[in-house]
């Protein structure tokens, strides 16, 4: 397997290959131009066709380098998102989402109490020593503030 990780070099040299545990790691020079970059691997890999280091098959190589190409966009995408502030408004937008999602999946049932107030509307229930009383329909009552079904009781 191979794998290109970014580290500071001695001066003139912009790539490196190293054998360790897990397969090859190709080690470039941060902030190499396409032709630079190109040039360095066109060399690490004649150097390996001589045997003057771990070999790097085109198509390992090709994996590696679209595997890099995924890693670096990723980085820079979340670098634009933690400093812009407009940034801040796709985790945002997710969470709204999500949140949204979780609200329409969540199962709900809604019960009706036998002998509702008028229309089949559901009944108010007080606490455990008051009796249930039906809530007051539009329009219903003389418009008096201390009647029932306006929330008042009585000492």
């Amino acid at each position: 397997m191979i794998r290109i990780r970014y580290r500071d070099l001695a001066p003139g040299l912009h790539g490196k290959v190293e054998r360790c545990a897990r397969g090859v790691t190709v080690y470039l020079l941060p902030g190499l131009t396409g032709k630079q970059r190109k040039a360095v691997l066109r060399r690490l890999r004649q150097e390996a066709s001589r045997g003057c280091g771990p070999g790097l098959p085109t198509p390992q190589l090709a994996v590696a380098l679209g595997a890099d190409w995924i890693r670096t966009n990723l980085k820079n995408t979340a670098a634009v998102v933690r400093l812009h502030p407009a940034g801040s408004l796709l985790p945002a937008a997710v969470a709204c989402v999500l949140m949204t999602l979780l609200v329409m999946a969540a199962p709900v049932r809604i019960a009706r109490v036998p002998g509702g107030g008028p229309g089949g509307s559901p009944a108010v229930r007080g606490g455990a020593s008051a009796p249930a009383r039906p809530v007051a329909g539009p329009g219903a009552g003389s418009g008096s503030t201390s009647g029932p079904g306006t929330g008042s009781r009585a000492p």
